[in-house]
């Protein structure tokens, strides 16, 4: 019996939806199995990924610094060298300054603060045993000073074990130590293997990105038709472009933010200027909260040398964050991603909303990316119907 054209779609459609079925069966009923299997190849190919986000992250300066270099009559390889040892020296230029200089710093200052606590109270209870005009409250606070003043002491470290530790078989401590010394070791050496596999992996690819780039699109172009593979390529790239250009737009307004808050506080004669300048440009590669949370570390270390200085700041802290958070982020972030700026600040609020730290990150150039490819695809069906909405 020959079939008619309509009958052969119609069973061409029922053998799609029995397809479809079955497979979709056999994914629910093996859904553990197949769960157990991804995470362990996730495990398996870990080094990897975090190699290509390092990659990523190493190849924003690097192609700044080699476009630069290619003016200058040097092989192309060499060339490519330079650019990535730059790179690299740059970040982690960025990184010992952040371990070795800031965090240090803030460290003193809290200890300095931690010290001048005893002063401080002495001075809050003078000032409270003179101030009549508190009446009944006075007898309260002076006591809840008191009170304080009596749990800050100078512990030695013998009178800190006898004080947190007592009770505590330190034979017992230590023998469980050596029996977890061998695991913590093999997760150590485990930490460090991955960590160099990442990192030479990062290395090949910053070197061999192109050759990188033609082996993925011919695997996707064998693999797929040409259309599917032609939007594959095409999200690709829109999600390659959105989050470079984010990162690139939250570097430069680190940049700014932090050189704004050294000339506004040598304009106001504050310590540390250049310390909680730089500490706040390193916040604020933290999405709008980071630049805040740094000043905040910055008035606590001006705290240890004058109240006065500390609020001073503080009031010039939240000027500088409106301006931030209001002009200089949606503008400069949203036009390297191309978004509009409250876009820009929901993509923030829902990204940590809904994932925290890692959220904040990677909404905006995720949000940034569904935008472009839904513009483009309006514009295109627009463009299609041949309408001219101006007239409409």
């Amino acid at each position: 019996m020959k079939l008619t054209p309509e009958q052969k779609k119609i069973v061409l459609i029922g053998i799609r939806i029995a397809s479809f079925s079955l497979v979709l069966g056999f994914l629910l009923y093996n859904f553990p199995v197949l769960v157990n299997m991804l995470l362990t190849l996730l495990r398996i190919i870990q080094p990897f990924l975090i190699g290509l986000v390092l990659a990523f992250i190493v190849n924003i300066p690097m192609r700044r610094i080699e476009s630069l270099l290619a003016r200058l009559p040097l092989n192309p390889k060499v060339t490519r060298v330079l650019a990535m040892l730059i790179a690299l020296a740059i970040i982690v230029a960025f990184v010992f300054l952040a371990f070795t200089v800031i965090i240090p710093n803030v460290i003193n200052s809290m200890q300095i603060f931690i010290r001048a606590i005893p002063d401080v109270l002495r001075k809050a209870r003078t000032f409270v045993e003179h101030a009549d005009w508190l009446g009944s409250l006075r007898e309260s606070i002076n006591d809840a000073i008191n009170q304080v003043m009596s749990n800050v002491n100078n512990l030695s470290l013998q009178e800190f074990i006898d004080t947190y530790f007592k009770g505590v078989d330190i034979q017992t401590l230590i023998s469980q130590f050596a029996q977890n010394l061998l695991t913590q070791i093999g997760s150590v050496i485990n930490i460090a293997m991955s960590s160099l596999l990442a990192f030479i992996f990062s290395l090949y690819a910053l070197l061999s990105k192109e050759k990188l780039s033609r082996a993925a699109k011919k695997m996707i172009y064998t693999f797929l038709s040409e259309r599917h593979a032609d939007a594959v390529m095409y999200v690709s790239y829109t999600a390659f472009d959105s989050f470079y250009n984010f990162f690139t737009g939250q570097f430069v307004e680190a940049l700014l933010l932090g050189t704004m808050n050294y000339i506004g506080m040598s304009m106001l004669g504050l310590e540390y200027a250049l310390m909680i300048s730089l500490m706040t440009m390193m916040g604020a590669l933290i999405p709008l909260v980071g630049a805040f949370i740094a000043g905040l570390l910055g008035a606590f270390m001006l705290l240890t040398i004058s109240p006065l200085h500390a609020i001073t700041y503080l009031v010039y802290l939240v000027c500088l964050q409106q301006l931030e958070g209001n002009i200089i982020y949606p503008r400069v972030v949203g036009q390297q991603t191309g978004l509009p700026g409250i876009l820009v600040l929901l993509a923030v609020l829902v990204g940590a909303a809904s994932f925290g730290f890692v959220g904040m990150f990677l909404f905006v150039p995720l949000v940034s990316t569904i935008h472009t490819i839904l513009m483009d695809y309006t514009d295109r069906r627009i463009a299609e119907k041949h309408l001219n909405l101006d007239r409409k």
